[in-house]
């Protein structure tokens, strides 16, 4: 099922600077004992099958009681409320892994998805700084850290390979 996305990302865990996650391919312990995560993403283009994703946003949000590579992992979605019925659908199966992408690699670990809830999502910020919320759901802030490759460029996924 292709489609192609490309926005803004923002990442964030309750974990410590920096996640462990990031250098163990998900097997290190939460430095807080458990991970809650949120990936938020606004598209600025895009289109799963035909169904434009232009202006949408959303959040992934997860809890893993432990290594995130043991699995037991409690998923949600939250789509921006302005997304119509087909954008939600298409933003519901690019996140949770359905239609292939980065997220199918996590959709195995996955114990329980507990749905999608549709609230206002705001994707705020410049640079390295963001902020994103989602109705009373989610609120969260960070600043990045530079990287010598990538000084904070829009992010780019295609999956019609």
């Amino acid at each position: 099922m292709p489609w192609k996305i490309e926005g803004r990302y923002m990442e964030t865990c309750n974990c410590s600077f920096l996640c462990p996650c990031i250098t163990t391919n998900l097997s290190a312990v939460p430095t807080e004992g458990d991970c809650k995560a949120a990936i938020a993403m606004s598209i600025d283009s895009g289109e799963h099958e035909g169904t434009r994703l232009d202006g949408v946003n959303f959040v992934v949000v997860m809890r893993s009681p432990g290594a995130m590579d043991q699995g037991n992992i409690k998923a949600g979605l939250i789509v921006d409320e302005s997304a119509d019925d087909a954008q939600t659908d298409a933003v519901t199966k690019i996140a949770t892994g359905q239609s292939g992408g980065p997220m199918a690699a996590l959709a195995p670990l996955i114990g329980e998805f507990a749905g999608v809830e549709r609230r206002p999502v705001r994707f705020e910020g410049e640079g390295l700084t963001r902020r994103v919320s989602a109705g009373d759901l989610v609120s969260q802030s960070l600043t990045g850290v530079p990287s010598a490759v990538n000084q904070g460029a829009a992010l780019e996924i295609d999956n019609t390979a």
